[in-house]
């Protein structure tokens, strides 16, 4: 028999999942008012029905396409890669590290192959001169060289701040599409992606709530972030006229991994910047509890180690300045992954 693709179906009864309505069709009608959602046989309202003619004579858009219109231009050269199951109750957004595409971190996201999880490989939205790929931040001084990072210089962190609010856009524009709330949605970065993700997850859309999780490997913090922090001055701005810390609660679960054996980002460098993020996590949750309770909060140097793990998960393993490697690695990540998602089985 012909089988006609009906529409999609969300309500309250369904579990607010989407549903594939389809249904035989008979003298051009859709009489069938039965749909199947992953082996459960549900009532489909008859309003939902529609007359077979229209729906052969619709042009269908793919939601990748749709998506990609509302996406930043600079961010619009993404790659999809569907739920296992056909199921999206979650979203993880792949950052590449520097140079790299979004290629290689789709073929991750498959090999990850997370449960009703939709992944999106992005590309880092600056070109690098000469051909040599592309960027999450301004990285180069004009001879090529590697910027290095140093009191007083804004570039970077400038450069990473522009970066923010398209990250933040994105994730407006992520959540609205798929129907999805931003606290489903995860990031994952390698090397200076992680940065971004890092970055990103310390400031969520505003009016949206907090990020569902952010994995940052092989790196975690911009140097300049600690450089021009200050315990005493909050309103600290740079060149884009955004304060380098704001004052608000993050209980975003972070994530962050690091190899031993890593030559661009010595191991010593990124204990500094875990402990520096689990301060930070720290020093923002008891200001905003101090705003909100009128009360002085204990001091987040004086909180057990155990709460600060609690804000920053930190790894270790052997392996030099590279993506996942080892199956001890995969397994850990799956782990806080299936702790932090959510699923509608």
């Amino acid at each position: 028999d012909l089988v006609i693709l009906v529409g999609l179906i969300k309500a309250s009864h369904y579990n607010q999942q989407y549903g594939l309505v389809v249904a035989p069709e008979k003298n051009g009608r859709i009489p069938v008012q039965l749909m199947q959602i992953y082996g459960k046989t549900l009532a489909a309202k008859p309003a939902n029905l529609r007359n077979a003619s229209k729906i052969n004579g619709s042009k269908e858009v793919g939601v990748e396409d749709a998506l990609t219109k509302r996406m930043p231009k600079p961010l619009s050269r993404c790659l999809f890669v569907k739920s296992p199951q056909y199921v999206t109750s979650n979203l993880l957004i792949l950052l590449p590290g520097l140079g790299d595409n979004a290629v290689a971190y789709a073929k991750l996201a498959k090999a990850l192959n997370l449960p009703q999880t939709v992944c999106i490989a992005l590309n880092p939205p600056i070109e690098i001169p000469l051909d040599m790929g592309y960027q999450w931040f301004e990285s180069f001084e004009a001879d090529m060289t590697l910027i290095k990072p140093k009191k007083g210089d804004h570039r970077r962190l400038d450069s990473l701040i522009k970066t923010r609010r398209m990250l933040q856009h994105a994730l407006y524009v992520l959540s609205e599409t798929f129907d999805v709330p931003v606290s489903r949605i995860f990031l994952l970065g390698f090397s200076q992606g992680a940065i971004a993700s890092v970055d990103a997850g310390l400031h969520p859309p505003k009016g949206y709530g907090k990020i569902g999780g952010v994995i940052a490997i092989s790196s975690s913090i911009l140097e300049e972030q600690i450089l021009h922090d200050s315990k005493d001055a909050k309103t600290e701005k740079t060149k884009e006229g955004q304060d380098t810390e704001r004052v608000e609660a993050v209980s975003t679960p972070f994530y962050v991994t690091h190899g031993t054996e890593d030559d661009r980002v010595p191991v010593g460098t990124a204990r500094a910047h875990v402990a520096y993020l689990r301060q930070l996590l720290a020093r923002r949750n008891s200001m905003t509890d101090r705003k909100t309770s009128g009360k002085y909060p204990k001091s987040p140097h004086l909180e057990r180690a155990d709460e600060k793990e609690e804000l920053c998960t930190y790894r270790e393993y052997k392996k030099r300045h590279e993506m996942i490697k080892s199956r001890e690695e995969s397994r850990d990540l799956h782990k806080f992954f299936a702790k932090s998602a959510r699923y509608n089985w």
